[in-house]
């Protein structure tokens, strides 16, 4: 595949994804609908695969929606965080290696060697606290899983600073609308 070839199929790539985007965006309430039905309909495996989708696009609809109405409709919720974190992890590592394999040769030629060598070590210095407060934030999660595995973040270094915290986001946010049994 050459330059043109391999440029073509990343605009395409983010054309799509700012689509997505865009669209879940504008339809945020019929999407929340549609996994509301999901979920009382197949329970656990509906939030293991919505919260894979959720966190498989870089959109605003995250993992703990899922998870939310699945205690909203009286699963265990000790297994809605389970299924949710799991199907989050699945998608996380999954960005974080497209990261590694095509977001990185996408960023090395959109910057010169300076600055994609300034970028890559600031990433470097502090990228284990960005991919925290992702985690743990409204922040995107996508877009950071991405960075971590294209500026070669450890995936050790990744489970720790990402994903662990990424437990205790779903678990808090899940907990809250189990103890005051509503859905926000």
């Amino acid at each position: 595949m050459n330059k043109q070839q391999r440029r073509l199929i990343i605009l395409i790539f983010i054309l799509i994804l700012v689509n997505i985007i865009f669209f879940v965006i504008l339809n945020r309430n019929y999407l929340e609908g549609i996994i509301e039905i999901y979920v009382q309909k197949y329970g656990l495996i509906a939030i293991l695969i919505l919260s894979l989708l959720a966190d498989s696009m870089d959109q605003p609809i995250g993992p703990e929606v899922p998870a939310s109405l699945g205690v909203v409709f009286g699963l265990n919720i000790f297994l809605v965080v389970l299924f949710s974190v799991v199907g989050s992890w699945i998608a996380s590592v999954i960005n974080y290696y497209i990261g590694k394999g095509y977001f990185s040769d996408y960023l090395k030629k959109s910057y010169d060697e300076e600055k994609y060598n300034k970028y890559s070590n600031m990433f470097k210095k502090y990228g284990g606290w960005a991919v925290f407060l992702a985690a743990v934030s409204p922040v995107p999660w996508t877009l950071f899983c991405w960075l971590a595995g294209s500026f070669k973040m450890k995936l050790k270094r990744f489970f720790a600073w990402g994903l662990i915290p990424r437990i205790f986001r779903i678990f808090i946010i899940v907990g809250i609308v189990d103890y005051f049994k509503i859905f926000f």
